[in-house]
């Protein structure tokens, strides 16, 4: 386990700063609760007439008079990009630096098969996602028990799981753009998540594009579809289960025959 304890120590300063920086956005947002509660029927009345843009962000579902869809509205679009950036920032990084840094040639000469390498870096990279969520959980919950609120227990800790699923998706995608690209990786990486990201958008707002579902793993993590119901669409993120394992073994694959650049 040498190489994922050496991952886990050379994340760590990123970890902190994407995990504290993501966290605090939940926080203050939920802080500005009590207020926009005041005027929730105001703010819903100015964004129902806004169309398009309602209902790329949920806003047609979840109304800012009850603690969850304020949660779901305002700190769910913080947690659907920081966290998505993260998990691309992450999966991107963790085969191109070896490259960028030059410790290529060192590594893959070591008694090692690539298949520990890539499993051990991979396994890190979730415990990095896993811990991210945590920290952001705390933050929420920190938020919610500030403003005197209880959280729906039930659809909050739904919510949370579709969004680690989600993020470890994005991770193993980019994951396989590192792979792919190398020193490219990272600018390909955050692509596929903005690619991902607004296909989800541009469902929510054209029913003549349902077909996105399939695609992107923010349709299945989206608040708008969890929170109400407290419920998961649960084909989708098994098919999002199954995208991830079929990425990571092409992967595995594609790193076992590629020629490393020292």
């Amino acid at each position: 386990m040498t190489i994922y304890l050496h991952e886990l120590k050379r994340g760590t300063k990123s970890f902190w700063i994407w995990a504290l920086s993501v966290g605090a956005l939940a926080l203050v947002c939920l802080l500005q609760y009590p207020q926009m509660q005041s005027q929730a029927d105001a703010a819903s009345a100015i964004f129902a007439d806004l169309g398009g843009f309602t209902a790329a962000f949920g806003m047609d579902v979840l109304g800012f008079g009850t603690a969850m869809g304020f949660y779901g509205v305002e700190c769910g679009a913080c947690l659907g990009l920081g966290g998505g950036l993260y998990a691309a920032f992450a999966g991107s990084a963790l085969l191109a630096k070896e490259e960028t840094g030059h410790t290529a040639e060192f590594l893959y000469t070591q008694p090692i098969s690539r298949a520990r390498i890539l499993g051990q870096k991979f396994l890190a990279l979730t415990t990095q996602i896993v811990a991210f969520n945590l920290v952001w959980v705390a933050c929420a919950l920190a938020g919610f028990f500030y403003v005197g609120e209880n959280p729906a227990w039930k659809a909050f800790w739904l919510y949370q799981l579709a969004q680690l699923l989600m993020q470890l998706e994005i991770a193993g995608f980019c994951f396989a753009v590192s792979a792919c690209l190398g020193r490219a990786a990272l600018g390909g990486g955050i692509g596929v998540m903005a690619l991902l990201y607004f296909l989800s958008m541009w469902g929510n707002i054209s029913d003549d594009v349902a077909w996105v579902k399939y695609i992107t793993p923010y349709w299945y993590a989206d608040a708008a579809r969890i929170l109400p119901e407290a419920k998961l669409d649960l084909p989708l993120m098994a098919l999002g289960a199954a995208y991830l394992a079929a990425v990571l073994g092409a992967t595995l694959w594609y790193y076992g025959k590629k020629d490393i650049t020292a």
